[in-house]
């Protein structure tokens, strides 16, 4: 899932998670439930089903994105800059949506600047700073000093 909204404009919200259930194109019934499934975790996709995507808001956009990805059952999914550009309540329902696909087995590879966030979702964790790894480990040793790490990495403390 890249930065941005990653969706096609110019086709409808219910013809872009189509597209993301290609793969069971030949099983009506299963892409039926994969369309349902994207449905309920994302309630107002539904709402806006037939509408084209350019008429979506920038959330509504993402939230159509992530659910083109999930709608296949991935076993990994590729994550960059979720929360960019969202208000926060937004940024909030992406990585619920998220910390769900995490709980369903799925591996998550995450890129962001929300370290916050990034900390609740993730199992490991890589600080990048100038292309350089400068700290690495599992979540609970982030989690025990994030303020440390925010103002160390961000702060350039």
């Amino acid at each position: 899932m890249p930065q941005g909204a990653n969706v096609f404009a110019q086709l409808t919200v219910q013809e872009n998670l189509l597209l993301g259930a290609w793969v069971e194109r030949g099983d009506r019934g299963r892409v039926g439930q994969m369309l349902e499934r994207a449905y309920a975790t994302f309630p107002r996709l539904r709402e806006k089903r037939r509408h084209r995507a350019t008429s979506l808001s920038g959330g509504e956009a993402k939230m159509l994105s992530l659910a083109k990805e999930l709608v296949t059952d991935p076993k990994l999914l590729l994550v960059d800059e979720p929360s960019a550009g969202l208000a926060p309540r937004i940024s909030t329902e992406v990585y619920a949506r998220l910390v769900e696909a995490r709980a369903r087995g799925v591996t998550i590879l995450l890129v962001d600047q929300n370290i916050t966030k990034a900390v609740e979702v993730s199992d490991y964790l890589y600080v990048i700073e100038g292309g350089q790894v400068r700290r690495q480990g599992p979540q609970a040793d982030f989690a025990d000093h994030l303020r440390e790490l925010i103002r160390d990495s961000l702060l350039g403390a």
